[in-house]
């Protein structure tokens, strides 16, 4: 099995969406390491501690359970691509644990050197944090910056096992499709992980729900405090994340309601149009890797910048302000850019396994702008499915801190905020299939499919 995952794992060039992942995470949690290094260190003032502990051990966990979060749906769109292999492997008696062993072992394999360069690229990104941090006026001007060698190969063997946990949990739906009439192996790829008659217990539903759940209630939590205690961000925040995954979960019953709200639209009149209608409700499982990090980047950015927004027009002035200020802006940052790559690594694996059908369509006498124009009509729904569910995260977070700071529940809309972000994540997206989608109807790439 060891010698089959080597093999197998370095011949996928599908798992480069999953390294870049890696690469990124570790970067990131790398340089949270090192911010930690020199909170912890002795020379550091005492007033400065505080801030430089609490501050990467806060984004680091964030970024280590968006990196396995990531992790999963990569692995997930990307086995896809594999259904052939993994149902001849279960029919020649692999079952389905070792199946997750194999995947988790090559994540292993792959991610250790993507682990390894994140780290190197965590110590400029280190340096640079604590340069913009130190130019703020928050802390002093670090002397003798040294962030060590412990804490960032720590952070980096927690990516490693974080990109392992992903490939092993993103696995599980494919390594346990059962094979009694289960879809054959020739089967389209977007059709495999759906049995008529099959019904699987699948806890995500109940989880995404108590996600959201709990995301409420720490929002809601808010409204017990004073309008001037900082902890009140501490609440706010962490319920946006939530929320905003929960919902991000829930993204094939999202694409569900929207593909039945298609079909009460008038027949389009054109053959594009006519077939992005088909595939949406063929096969809408196509999309959610499009939606789930879409509504991941709008839920978050819209929450996490509104909420500084409200923050400032209560009057929140001073060294405290500035920090949460900072703090915000630099979390939507990073997890923008998180998202962005995972995003774009999520859609051109996806668009990628459908070069069969593009094959066919070429074949039949469509033309590559007709195709082209079919995937981008198709992601344009789903992008509108995503950004909806984002806003929606996004806005009923920072509902009850915008209760509480200003006492208007209209604070908690800024159209400016809505619209960058919502324009930012359409064009990130659209860009990238327009892209993807050219290069993969190419004549040359349609004539080896």
């Amino acid at each position: 099995m060891l010698s089959y995952s080597v093999y197998s794992g370095f011949r996928t060039r599908a798992a480069a969406a999953v390294l870049l992942v890696a690469t990124v995470g570790a970067g990131l949690v790398s340089a949270m390491a090192g911010v930690l290094a020199a909170g912890l260190a002795p020379t550091t003032r005492e007033q400065d501690r505080s801030f430089l502990v609490e501050f990467p051990m806060i984004m680091g966990g964030w970024i280590l359970a968006i990196t396995v979060f990531a992790v999963v749906s990569t692995v997930t769109v990307t086995l896809h691509g594999r259904l052939r292999e993994l149902t001849s492997l279960r029919l020649t008696g692999a079952t389905p644990h070792q199946l997750q062993m194999i995947i988790a072992v090559q994540i292993g394999i792959g991610a250790l050197p993507a682990v390894v360069v994140g780290v190197l690229l965590g110590y400029p990104l280190d340096r640079l944090i604590m340069d913009r941090i130190g130019a703020t006026g928050l802390i002093a001007a670090p002397s003798g910056f040294a962030p060590g060698i412990g804490l960032p190969v720590a952070a980096g063997v927690l990516v490693l096992i974080a990109a392992v946990l992903g490939g092993y949990l993103g696995a599980r739906t494919f390594a346990h499709r059962p094979l009694v009439g289960a879809v054959p192996i020739d089967a389209e790829p977007a059709a495999a992980g759906q049995v008529p008659g099959h019904r699987r217990r699948n806890p995500r539903r109940l989880l995404a729900l108590l996600a959201v759940i709990i995301g409420m209630l720490s929002a809601l939590t808010t409204l017990a405090l004073r309008p001037d205690q900082i902890y009140s961000t501490a609440t706010t925040g962490p319920g946006c994340v939530l929320i905003t995954v929960g919902l991000a979960v829930l993204a094939p019953e999202a694409l569900a309601l929207a593909t039945r709200l298609v079909r009460l639209l008038p027949p389009s009149p054109t053959i594009s149009g006519h077939l992005a209608r088909v595939n949406l409700a063929a096969a809408p499982a196509r999309f959610r890797p499009l939606v789930t990090f879409l509504t991941l980047f709008v839920g978050i950015a819209v929450g996490t910048l509104t909420m500084q927004q409200v923050e400032s027009r209560s009057g929140a002035t001073g060294s405290m302000g500035a920090v949460m200020a900072a703090i915000n802006y630099f979390v939507v940052v990073l997890i923008a850019a998180f998202m962005a790559i995972a995003l774009v690594n999520n859609l051109t694996a996806s668009i990628g396994q459908r070069r069969p059908e593009f094959s066919v369509m070429d074949l039949i006498g469509s033309s590559r702008s007709q195709t082209r124009a079919m995937v981008l009509i198709e992601s344009i729904i789903a992008i509108a499915v995503g950004g909806l569910s984002g806003l929606i995260a996004g806005v009923c977070a920072v509902i009850p801190f915008a209760i509480l700071k200003t006492g208007d529940v209209a604070s908690a809309v800024s159209l400016p905020v809505i619209l960058a972000v919502l324009v930012t994540g359409a064009a990130l997206s659209a860009g990238t299939v327009i892209l993807a989608t050219g290069r993969f109807t190419t004549r040359r790439v349609l004539r080896r499919s």
